[in-house]
């Protein structure tokens, strides 16, 4: 998953990107070292923490798994106090079975959620949607909108289990820079990024 995040930030680096980027046309962006450095601060954000014994999560919901990570990372809740919407991926069992039907998903928890909010503070996403998923968050807060509407609307108990997030129209798909695809002789370039030949 950081690696598919890497790619699709990578795909930002392109010249094309940063010369379409509003950022750069209104001004804010006029070096373009500026605008890496930014992704380069961006690319260190995304952590991956891998738990050696996985007992201790063994039958635990995912409000339980919220709660235990506020007790055991209490310098995650200091790393986040003040931030108006702080995420955590989780890979339960359900996702690694997922992952062994070749349905690559990441479960998205609301790490503040609050349990009085309607919804279960969680949804799947694919993991090359991972960064579309941020970018929404920052256009959901620039334009003033609550960043939990997609985890707090209608995702009730099995159906939850089967949602799988679509994406943000409003964001430029970045999936198809973060996923390996087999060339398709059919299909055009467009349509991603990476290819592979076979």
């Amino acid at each position: 998953m950081t690696r598919q995040t890497h790619l699709a930030l990578g795909y930002h680096e392109t010249e094309r990107i940063y010369q379409e980027d509003k950022r750069h046309k209104w001004g804010s962006y006029a070096d373009k070292s500026d605008y890496v450095d930014d992704i380069n601060r961006l690319k260190k954000l995304f952590r991956l923490t891998v738990r050696e014994d996985s007992s201790v999560l063994d039958g635990l919901d995912i409000p339980q798994i919220r709660e235990l990570c506020r007790k055991e990372l209490p310098e995650a809740s200091k790393n986040i106090e003040g931030a108006k919407a702080c995420f955590v991926f989780v890979a339960d069992e359900a996702v690694l079975n997922d992952i062994a039907r070749g349905v690559f998903v990441i479960k998205v928890v609301g790490y503040d959620w609050d349990e009085d909010r309607l919804g279960q503070g969680w949804m799947r996403i694919p993991t090359g949607n991972v960064l579309t998923f941020w970018e929404s968050l920052l256009l959901w807060d620039f334009i003033d909108s609550d960043v939990y509407r997609e985890i707090k609307d209608h995702w009730f108990g099995e159906e939850s289990e089967r949602y799988t997030w679509p994406g943000d129209a409003s964001i430029y798909p970045t999936h198809g820079c973060s996923e390996a695809q087999p060339a398709c002789h059919r299909n055009s370039s467009r349509f991603s990024q990476f290819r592979l030949d076979h």
